[in-house]
């Protein structure tokens, strides 16, 4: 009986000690997060930080610091039976807590911004504070579209290269000031410099083909590209022909073919399925583990 009260009693003390104040730290982290991204980005319109920051780098090193000051207490009580300060578990709950973050911006910026409905592409220009836009009339001037190319290694050992295409067709309408940006990509099996190349020209070529036969009034709406490394890349296939244009000046709108109200939505499902079995991971992981007693005394001293 006295060995299940103790036990009892450890499960409590992980409970209220550890994971519910990780939950409190994780929900309150959020809300904080949202208010600085409606403050630098939503109020300032994108311009001051760049856009992709908010959804990794940003919710990364939020949750490091989150954790280290108001978590790095509390997870000493846990017994560290492994020499490593239970590092573990805090990178566990740091990735939560970044996640968390990243998934609520992005339902945020879906919140804020409405489908605006506007006549041609010059009359965006009256709504610099909105993203998404229906155009009902428009046309380009597919013989002015240019292209920047990139390629980039990802996964363990640089496994993968990724040919990047970036494509940018000025509208028609705007004196060159609004473009139409398209990004065509593929994946490969990373190789000898030999096979990249005769890869990469192979993809070109069908690239090129894809590109001649673009149907350019596909998309339901377009979203503004706002200062990233994204329009950056665009902006660069643009000044290689017009290096007089100002990066800032320059407005850039990429398609989309499935409906504005499923934007994004599997993706966003799929994260929030994550974060959920991650914090379950946690709960296990917890309930797994031993209190340290002695540091549980050094945490309740006032």
């Amino acid at each position: 009986m006295q060995f299940r009260k103790m036990k009892m009693s450890e499960a409590k003390i992980k409970l209220r000690y550890v994971y519910f104040p990780f939950i409190i730290v994780s929900v309150v982290s959020t809300i904080l997060f949202c208010i600085l991204y409606e403050v630098f980005s939503v109020y300032g319109n994108g311009e001051f930080i760049k856009e992709d920051l908010w959804f990794f780098w940003f919710p990364a090193v939020f949750g490091c610091l989150v954790v280290f000051l108001f978590l790095r207490k509390n997870l000493r009580i846990i017994q560290d039976n492994r020499g490593d300060g239970n590092s573990g578990l805090a990178m566990m709950m740091v990735s939560m807590i970044a996640f968390a973050c990243g998934i609520a911006v992005t339902y945020y910026s879906f919140a804020v911004f409405g489908l605006k409905e506007v006549a041609s592409p010059t009359q965006i220009m009256e709504f610099p504070n909105e993203r998404f836009f229906k155009i009902r009339n428009f046309r380009v001037r597919r013989e002015d579209r240019v292209l920047f190319r990139v390629n980039h290694t990802s996964g363990k050992r640089r496994k993968y290269m990724t040919f990047l295409n970036y494509y940018a067709t000025p509208f028609t309408e705007g004196q060159r000031g609004i473009w139409y940006g398209y990004l065509y990509s593929e994946r490969i099996d990373n190789g000898p410099s030999d096979k990249i190349k005769s890869e990469r020209e192979y993809f070109d070529a069908y690239a090129r083909k894809f590109m001649g036969n673009f149907n350019y009034e596909n998309p339901t709406y377009f979203s503004r590209v706002l200062h990233s490394e994204t329009k950056e890349r665009f902006f660069s296939a643009i000044k290689t022909v017009y290096p007089y244009l100002n990066y800032r000046d320059i407005i850039i709108l990429e398609p989309h073919e499935n409906s504005f109200a499923e934007r994004d939505k599997s993706n966003t499902e799929i994260l929030w399925w994550i974060f959920i079995a991650g914090n379950l991971i946690i709960l296990g992981i917890l309930i797994l583990s031993k209190v340290d007693h002695q540091e549980f005394k050094k945490f309740k001293k006032p």
